[in-house]
């Protein structure tokens, strides 16, 4: 009997090869012909029921004539494989069982997956473990049949995927941490990072993250990164970082200019503690907004305030002098803000500047100040302002 080989990937979207040529194409829609193809493919060679493959398929508020409905997609699935070329048949009915053919021999990224996942886990070597990681994760590139996450299967299986996934990730990061070597750190900072893009409350990940830079001696990401987790951790979870986190913070604080005296004043300035301060906004380093930002927003739930950002800057046409724009553009912040306020510069010629508003509304006022300001600063540059939420990232100069 001749041999015919199918490769099914699932990652990303479905796709498949029949002897080697293109039969699905990913992202092209997947209507209950294909799903019912992906489902057979993903079963192997075991056979499925008809009222198996309908439960699957279809809900019970879906269809009220499930048997039907398979028969239909069974014979939508045929037609459409006749189409694209394929003149054998890849489904067979038997004892109302349906199955891909015997013939067939089958690749399925899911099932290398699996075997990856359960490798990069319990491997006790740690260089097998780490390349079984790797190919692990170089499978698992994109969410799992996108185009049916909302099908009970699929979602299902999704959740075990992640699971496997993130148990792979986890042990990865640990084991590159193990030699203390800096560019085994570098990559397990890279594995948390992609990791944390699903699983952010991983506690697990959030700790050998930090002590990759901890051991990359990255102690302005350190200080930069733990107001932003802890703030996350006490609005989701109520409670403080682990005391490991800590170590690391205090690590990373210990040699720094500011201090924590610099630290209290900025809080107590803040807060409306320090009377007899100058009037005017507080500048700042860039790596000390996140915490700021963090202190800022939790100062505006408890007085009714809300916090704003402002991203200020000075620009004119194409070849204009700028020639200074930038002490200008401090002055202009330093006399028109209030106390209270925060600033720090985020790039040429670029100011990003933190608010406490009464009203949303009166970024209009703060904006009429600041150009009322800046005509007879430097009328040869305009203006630029973009208020919003989230804090951007700085990206250099």
């Amino acid at each position: 009997m001749e041999q015919h080989s199918m490769r099914v990937e699932t990652f990303g979207g479905l796709a498949v090869w029949l002897d080697g040529q293109l039969l699905v194409r990913r992202g092209e829609r997947i209507n209950k012909n294909l799903e019912m193809l992906a489902l057979l493919a993903l079963n192997g060679r075991a056979p499925l029921s008809n009222e198996a493959l309908a439960g699957l398929l279809w809900t019970e508020e879906e269809s009220h004539n499930p048997a039907g409905a398979l028969k239909n997609a069974a014979y939508s699935l045929r037609r459409l494989l006749e189409q694209r070329g394929v003149e054998r048949e890849l489904v067979t009915v038997e004892d109302k069982q349906y199955r891909l053919a015997p013939d067939l021999s089958l690749e399925v990224d899911l099932w290398q997956a699996g075997r990856l996942a359960e490798q990069a886990v319990n491997q006790p070597d740690k260089a097998l473990a780490l390349a079984a990681w790797e190919e692990l994760d170089g499978i698992c590139c994109g969410d799992f049949l996108p185009q049916l996450a909302d099908r009970p299967w699929v979602a299902g299986q999704a959740a075990l995927i992640r699971d496997g996934w993130l148990a792979a990730a986890r042990r990865a990061a640990a084991l590159l941490l193990e030699d203390r070597e800096r560019s085994d750190a570098r990559r397990a900072l890279a594995v948390c990072a992609e990791a944390l893009l699903l699983f952010p409350d991983d506690m697990e990940l959030q700790i050998v993250r930090f002590a990759a830079m901890q051991e990359l001696n990255m102690k302005a990401a350190v200080r930069s990164q733990y107001p932003l987790l802890a703030e996350m951790l006490m609005e989701r979870q109520g409670q403080a970082p682990p005391a490991r986190l800590r170590a690391i913070h205090q690590w990373a604080t210990e040699g720094e200019s500011r201090g924590r005296e610099e630290m209290l004043r900025i809080r107590q300035k803040l807060e409306g503690h320090e009377k007899n301060a100058p009037p005017g906004p507080y500048f700042c380093e860039y790596d000390q907004l996140p915490m700021l930002y963090a202190m800022a927003r939790r100062q505006a739930v408890r007085t009714g305030q809300v916090t704003v950002l402002l991203l200020a800057g000075a620009g004119g046409q194409l070849g204009a002098a700028s020639a200074g724009a930038d002490q200008e553009l401090r002055f202009l912040l330093s006399q028109t803000l209030r106390r209270g306020d925060v600033c720090c510069r985020y790039g040429h010629d670029q100011y990003l500047a933190l608010l406490m508003l009464t009203d949303p509304a009166h970024t209009g006022a703060v904006e009429h100040r600041l150009r009322a300001g800046w005509r007879p600063v430097n009328g040869r540059l305009e203006l630029t302002f973009d208020f919003g939420g989230p804090m951007p990232q700085i990206h250099g100069e």
